[in-house]
């Protein structure tokens, strides 16, 4: 046991593990903390990875307190990768899609509390 763990401390050192949830497609990879990867290869990435290259989409990520923040510039990635504890959570959604969600999401909790 202690072996694995120190096997995953090593690795989480060099990497940090992105799990990503596009739709009911979820992925899993890791990517260096040793090079440097702009927002702009990173989205890239995540286009190819999931055959978006014709679909305007949003990349958002889960911090240590649950909030829903977004990843759209070189800042906001950094952040994102440096709170990854152990794990970047990301959650792709299409631009249309997101924006929706979120008003609905926020008409509903103001006719709770009236």
């Amino acid at each position: 046991m202690l072996s694995g763990t120190l096997n995953y401390f090593l690795l989480s050192s060099f990497y940090t593990v992105v799990y990503v949830q596009f739709d009911a497609e979820f992925r899993r990879f890791s990517v260096s903390r040793q090079k440097t990867l702009s927002f702009v290869e990173f989205y890239s990435l995540l286009e190819g990875l999931h055959s978006l290259q014709s679909v305007p989409f949003i990349i958002t990520y889960t911090d240590a307190d649950g909030d829903l923040l977004p990843i759209n510039n070189d800042e906001n990635f950094a952040v994102a990768l440096s709170s990854a504890q152990p794990v970047l959570r990301l959650h792709i959604q299409q631009k249309g899609l997101f924006v929706t969600s979120c008003f609905m999401s926020v008409l509903n909790n103001k006719h709770h509390y009236n």
